[in-house]
């Protein structure tokens, strides 16, 4: 071995003039296949959450999207309802009917569902609007479904 060669060992690490660099070859393939090994395991459970959670995510988007669809069928159905007995709200004035009215007057089609799991009432508001001076009636439904639903602001009949 030349001088050269022993400061090349010396600077790579080996102290004696063996043959350490096929060891250090081989030892650094492992250890960088043992690299990717890893990094493919990460990116795996990394893409298992997000499926996860996305899963998560659509099933409740779904069910909320099914108290929604209540929701605007109750409204439907109290348009329905103030119109078939000629109701009209008193300018500036809030009426309330309950679901179960709507239900028991088969004003809801009763395939729904929710029909037996919520609870609710349309409330029917009369605001002017000062724009044109007349006023406008506004309808919105509140449910409540057991522990699992409940509109914003609703308050118990």
């Amino acid at each position: 071995m030349n001088f050269k060669d022993r400061i090349m060992l010396l600077i790579k690490g080996s102290k004696d003039g063996s043959n350490v660099t096929t060891e250090s070859k081989s030892k650094k393939f492992r250890e960088k296949k043992i690299t990717r090994l890893h990094l493919i395991l990460a990116g795996l459970v990394v893409i298992a959450v997000l499926v996860v959670f996305i899963v998560i995510k659509v099933k409740i988007a779904t069910k909320d999207n099914a108290y929604k669809e209540y929701e605007q069928i109750l409204v439907n159905s109290a348009n329905v309802y103030y119109n078939v007995k000629h109701i009209e709200i008193k300018d500036g004035s809030t009426d309330v009917i309950t679901a179960k009215e709507l239900i028991n007057g088969n004003f809801v089609n009763t395939d729904s569902k929710l029909v037996d799991k919520c609870d609710g009432y349309v409330e029917s508001t009369s605001q002017k609007d000062y724009n044109t001076g007349e006023y406008n009636i506004t309808r919105k439904a509140y449910i409540k479904c057991g522990n699992k639903y409940k509109t914003t602001n609703y308050i118990s009949q």
